[in-house]
């Protein structure tokens, strides 16, 4: 018995499959994915699993599971760029295990199910579109299970309105009790928060906006004749768990309302974050474990 392939059907099934999977990715990473990037990565995703089907599948099953390995590692290259080694073996990871966790999924709905005999004799184009059908399925399904599991996780560390006061002024924002968040500084061992700048600016001057948006867009730019007013600003050293270091410039702020109660915290530190914190906008800053 000989099996047809139609390549083409093959390549555009895996093209959507692919961009789905990524979309799943960029969810649970909370990183957004620019769209002409997944495209592109989608499709060198999908010429190199017809590559494996044809080459590898059928004679050589461990050799077409590390290409597909590979092939992982390539897409999230091209979806995210530059970034450390750990985060790359982390994505690469997530968009493997995604892709078996599909595989297995489409699997079901079409062997498990009886879908398989109702299409048998039928058309290429009524066969296509059932596997779309169990990709946008999949894409839905799995997309749920990750919005129950976020939803889990605000039971844990959840949002509340927060309100910080500098120099008579007020920002009323939304913050997230970030159980990670141990950062000091080291001098007066205040607890530190980061915020994201563009929220709190009504707190500055227009003499600190100016500099400050310097130093957060193109901190090697900063002209090496200015000296920080060490009272206010502090550059605070960090390093994540990911093993990435650098600084942070906070300011001091007078006095920080927390939660419904607006309970009062004293003087402290904000660490200024140029990028959003959250994908979704639910916060602005993430608080100090010491201030709850």
């Amino acid at each position: 018995m000989i099996l047809g392939v139609y390549i083409d059907v093959v390549f555009i099934v895996n093209l959507i499959m692919d961009f789905t999977l990524l979309k799943l990715v960029e969810k649970m990473r909370k990183k957004k994915i620019n769209w002409k990037r997944n495209i592109l990565a989608s499709s060198v995703g999908s010429l190199g699993a017809c590559m494996i089907y044809l080459l590898a599948y059928e004679k050589y099953r461990w050799a077409s599971v590390v290409g597909m390995w590979m092939l992982c590692w390539i897409m999230v290259v091209l979806v995210y760029g530059k970034q450390n080694l750990y985060h790359y073996i982390y994505d690469t990871l997530l968009l493997f295990t995604l892709s078996f966790t599909s595989g297995g999924v489409i699997n079901f709905l079409y062997y498990g199910t009886g879908i398989r005999q109702i299409l048998k004799g039928k058309s290429v184009i009524i066969t296509t579109f059932t596997f779309l059908i169990f990709i946008f399925f999949n894409y839905f399904l799995i997309g749920k299970i990750i919005y129950i599991i976020r939803k889990q996780e605000k039971i844990v560390s959840y949002i509340v309105p927060v309100i910080i006061e500098r120099s008579g002024e007020r920002v009323k924002i939304q913050g997230y009790i970030d159980t990670g968040n141990r950062l000091y500084e080291p001098v007066s061992h205040k607890p530190v928060i980061l915020v994201e700048f563009d929220c709190v600016k009504s707190l500055f001057t227009p003499e600190e906006i100016e500099f400050l948006n310097c130093y957060l867009e193109k901190p090697e730019e900063i002209d090496k004749n200015f000296t920080l007013n060490s009272m206010i600003f502090r550059l605070i050293p960090y390093q994540c768990a990911a093993g990435n270091t650098g600084f942070f410039i906070c300011v001091l702020y007078d006095r920080i309302y927390i939660g419904d109660k607006n309970e009062k915290k004293e003087k402290g530190y904000m660490a200024l974050q140029k990028e959003t914190l959250s994908f979704e906008r639910e916060y602005e800053v993430l608080l100090h474990t010491e201030l709850m």
